[in-house]
C-alpha cells in the first residue's frame, strides 16, 4: 500500500523490499530434500507475501512435479510449521511466499471460530507473542542478563544494504522488489496495484522485470488482497472513511470472522484510537 501511495502522490523513486521470496526458496529446497539450496533455480511473481513460485529447476530439470507429488502423497505433512502453504500448493498448484503463519491471514479458510487454526498449526495472535518475546529480550539485554551481543559487523541478509551498495558502485544486483505495476509487469493484475517481481540494479537505477501473465487461480487470490489495498489507499489519501470501511468489508479473513455491522464498528474504533493517539 505504501508503494501504491507513493506512485500515486509523488515522484519519489522507491522500491519495496521483503525477504519473503528468498526465504521461501530455502523452504522449498528443504521440502525437496536438497542439501545445497543454491542448486534450486526459481522464478516468481505476484504481490508481497503472496508471490507465486512459477518455475522450479534443479540442474536444468523441472522439479515442480516432484514437489507437487510430495505434497499430494502426504510426504510433507510432518512439517506442521508449513501446513498452510502445503495445502495451498495442493489446491492451487503453486507454492506461495511468506510463512504459513502469515499466509493464513490472507484467506478465509485457515483461521476461524471453529478451530481451523489449530488444525493447520497456526497460533492465534502470533504477532503479539513475538512482540512480548522481543520486549523480554530487550529488557534482558538492558539488564545485562541476556545472551551476549555479537558485535561483528556482518552484512545483513536483507536486500536493502546490497541494493544500496549496487546503486553506489554501479554493480549489477538482482532481487525481488515491490513496484507499481506500470506497463503490466504482471499482465493479469491491475495496472495501479503494487506487484512483487524480479528487479535488476543496473546503471545506478532499479529496473523491474516483466513477468507476463501468472496462472489465473494465483492472480485471482492476489486480486482478493489487491481489492483491499486499492480501497485502503484511496481511503487514506482522500481521507474517506467509507472507502476504509469498504476495504475492510472486502478482506477475506475479516469477513470470515465478522458481519458488516461489526466490521464497520471495528474500523470506527480503530480510527478513533489513532486520532486519540495522534493528539
Amino acid at each position: 500500500m505504501i508503494v501504491m501511495a507513493l506512485a500515486r502522490q509523488t515522484s519519489v523513486r522507491n522500491v519495496g523490499v521483503c525477504h519473503d521470496a528468498e526465504y521461501t526458496a530455502l523452504d522449498i529446497a528443504g521440502h525437496l530434500g536438497l542439501e545445497d539450496p543454491q542448486r534450486l533455480v526459481w522464478r516468481a511473481g505476484g504481490i508481497n507475501h503472496m508471490t507465486w513460485f512459477l518455475g522450479l529447476e534443479v540442474d536444468g530439470h523441472d522439479v515442480y512435479p516432484e514437489l507437487r507429488a510430495r505434497a499430494a502423497s502426504g510426504m510433507l505433512d510432518n512439517d506442521r510449521t508449513d501446513a498452510v502453504r502445503i495445502e495451498l500448493l495442493r489446491r492451487f498448484g503453486y507454492f506461495v511466499s511468506e510463512s504459513s503463519v502469515h499466509n493464513a491471514e490472507y484467506y478465509p479458510w485457515f483461521i476461524s471460530r471453529e478451530g481451523a487454526a489449530e488444525r493447520y498449526g497456526v497460533r492465534l495472535r502470533e504477532y503479539l507473542y513475538r512482540l512480548d518475546k522481543l520486549e523480554q529480550e530487550f529488557q534482558e539485554a538492558r539488564r545485562g542478563s541476556g545472551p551476549a551481543v555479537d558485535t561483528e559487523e556482518d552484512l545483513s541478509p536483507e536486500y536493502a544494504p546490497k541494493i544500496i551498495s549496487a546503486l553506489e558502485t554501479n554493480e549489477a544486483y538482482s532481487f525481488m522488489g515491490n513496484v507499481a505495476n506500470e506497463g503490466n509487469l504482471i499482465a493479469n493484475l491491475p495496472d495501479d496495484c503494487c506487484v512483487e517481481v524480479p528487479c535488476l540494479v543496473k546503471g545506478g537505477t532499479i529496473v523491474p522485470g516483466r513477468v507476463g501473465k501468472i496462472p489465473e487461480q494465483c492472480a485471482g487470490l492476489n486480486r482478493t488482497a489487491i481489492n483491499v489495498q486499492l480501497l485502503a489507499v484511496q481511503g487514506i489519501l482522500n481521507e474517506d472513511r467509507d472507502a476504509l470501511r469498504q476495504a475492510a468489508y472486502m478482506d477475506p479473513l475479516l469477513s470470515a470472522q465478522l458481519g458488516l455491522h461489526e466490521i464497520s464498528n471495528l474500523i470506527d474504533d480503530l480510527l478513533a484510537a489513532h486520532e486519540k493517539a495522534a493528539g
